[in-house]
Parts: C-alpha cells; structure tokens; sequence
C-alpha cells in the first residue's frame, strides 16, 4: 500500500482521514481531536472541507508516537553532536531523563528504555540502515565513557592503536578483526541485526578473554570502553 504523507496547500477531509488511517466519518465525527495531533506534525489552518498545511514537521503520520519522549531524545541527541562526537547511548539518557525529569523517576529502567528505544528508531532507523529515520542515521562505535549520564567521547587514534595492541596480547590473530566481531556480536545480542548479517561479516572466534581486554585498558588509561552509538543528523 502507497505511503500516505502530508503535503502542502489544501488538504481534504477526506484525505486527512487517510493519512490518520481512519475513515471519513471518524475523522469528522472527532475532528478537533484529530487536528490537536496535527499540531505536532505541521502548521496548518482550517478551511472549509479541510485544512491547509502551510509548513510540515514530520511528514508521516506515527500512530501513538510520543512526541515529549521524542522532544528529550532530540534535544539530547542535538547536544551529543555538538559537544561529544555525536556519540550517546540510549542507556545513558535513560539515567539522565530519570534524574532530570520526575515522570520518569516512577517508572523502571526497562520502561523509560523501551520508550527511548522507540523513538531511536522512529528517528534513526536500524543501526546501519542508510535511510535512517526521520532525523538521521545511527552506527555502533566504541567510546570512552566519561560519566554516568550519557557522557562519551571518541577514541584519539593513540586510544585506538593501544585498544588494537591490548587486544593482539590477548588474541594472536588480526586484534581489529576482533574489535570489530566484539562490536557485532553485542548488536546481535540486542537484536539489532539479525543472525545472518553478523555470519556474514565475521569469522568465529572464541571471545572469552574480552572483558580482560577492556579492564587492561582500563588499567593503562583511567578510562573505559563502551560499545556507544553514534547518532549523525540528516541535512534537510
């Protein structure tokens, strides 16, 4: 079925209807409802037998989309780019939304994070998907955590090169290869690529010595190594 999106100028009854993907009669038996969503996808104004959309926000109409998860996440993920290499993770904002914010302080860990993980991917699509979402495109990358509340920053190549040396210590054959199947394996574990996608670009190794990697640098510089996300804004 052909996606139904907004577009400019007049929009009819009819057609609204379609794009909330209800019929014509539900849409007008509740339309002041249904142009209170409108609010948060365009500026608009009623005429008669519809509406006119002057400037879009969101194209597509996202049924129970919550657009207060959505406004945090953003503006959260607008400062990472600015300040920190456009590296985040969405467990890290989970524990900053739930220090900054009290609706969240009720809630679980599990809840707020389902939450956050729907708007991810409301606005970034699947990791390594190049369409992304509606704001941009996500790829997994190791950083160094620098605090509790989603703070990161990318590795310096000396951090990298000294990442790839500790490991080859621990593992004799190709150490980035190994890096590389670390990072695949923890997106497989979180379903965030299917079985045959991490097959497919990796060779099998035995992982266990890993944690010992990570705990070795660790030891050499004071600072962990997370597997982050990386989070690049289209430019519209």
């Amino acid at each position: 079925m052909e996606e139904k999106l907004l577009h400019l100028g007049k929009m009819t009854n009819e057609e609204m209807a379609e794009w909330f993907g209800v019929t014509k009669a539900t849409y007008v038996n509740s339309v002041t409802r249904y142009l209170k969503k409108l609010e948060n996808y365009a500026k608009f104004k009623r005429v008669r037998g519809g509406v006119e959309v002057l400037e879009i926000y969101y194209s597509e109409y996202i049924k129970n989309y919550n657009f207060a998860d959505g406004e945090y996440f953003n503006k959260e993920i607008e400062r990472c780019s600015k300040e920190q290499d456009c590296l985040a993770s969405i467990s890290g904002i989970v524990r900053k939304a739930k220090r900054d914010i009290e609706e969240f302080k009720e809630l679980s860990d599990r809840q707020v994070e389902r939450r956050f993980s729907d708007v991810a991917l409301t606005h970034y699509g699947e990791y390594g998907d190049s369409e992304g979402g509606l704001t941009g495109v996500r790829e997994r990358e190791w950083a160094i955590k620098l605090g509790d509340y989603n703070e990161y920053r990318a590795l310096s190549e000396e951090e990298y090169q000294l990442f790839v040396k500790i490991a080859s210590i621990f593992y004799s054959k190709d150490a980035e290869k190994l890096i590389q199947k670390k990072k695949l394996e923890k997106q497989l574990k979180k379903g965030e690529i299917s079985v045959k996608t991490y097959f497919d670009s990796v060779e099998t190794h035995n992982l266990d010595s890993f944690p010992d990697i990570l705990q070795e640098f660790k030891t050499q510089t004071g600072y962990s190594i997370v597997l982050a996300s990386k989070y690049l804004i289209k430019a519209f």
